[in-house]
């Protein structure tokens, strides 16, 4: 399977027998991490406030984004965000571009329904013309999450999953 931005695989049990990444292109790219995701809505202020059901993130928790629309100015689909301190509660956070940051101010309108991906664990990182497989003593309990979340850069990265 060839995928350009956000792939997700997940069984039942989110274990994993093998996966190979292959990027075949020249500027290709791909991070594979352990992750789950929900959908999450977003305010439009200074600072912007994001909510999330029963997210359970602590300070410093790496999130990106994806919208079938247009997110709100100051978001970026398919950039690295990290939960602030400030503001966390069982349902909202903020964010900032970088870990202890500023939090991010949202502006203008947004559209769509946005998914937050919350990263917790690279399991690997593959670059241009690079193909790998993930060790296998990390398959199965790195995706304690139960959801892999594969982010392909520049040219589609082809994957090859087996469960088991």
């Amino acid at each position: 399977m060839a995928v350009n931005g956000y792939f997700q695989a997940k069984n039942a049990s989110g274990v994993f027998s093998g996966l190979t990444v292959n990027t075949g292109g020249t500027t290709s790219s791909a991070a594979v991490w352990d992750a789950k995701s929900a959908t999450a809505t977003m305010t439009i202020a200074t600072p912007g406030v994001i909510s999330w059901a029963d997210h359970g993130f602590s300070a410093g928790q790496r999130i990106k984004f994806q919208t079938t629309g247009a997110l709100p100015t100051g978001l970026t689909a398919g950039t690295t965000y990290y939960v602030l301190a400030t503001g966390l509660t069982a349902g909202t956070f903020r964010v900032s571009s970088s870990a202890g940051g500023a939090a991010v101010n949202t502006s203008g309108s947004q559209s769509g329904v946005h998914t937050g991906y919350a990263l917790y664990n690279l399991i690997g990182t593959y670059s241009t013309l690079a193909q790998g497989n993930i060790p296998s003593g990390v398959n199965g309990a790195s995706f304690a999450q139960g959801l892999l979340v594969i982010a392909a850069g520049g040219a589609a990265a082809d994957i090859t999953s087996l469960y088991r």
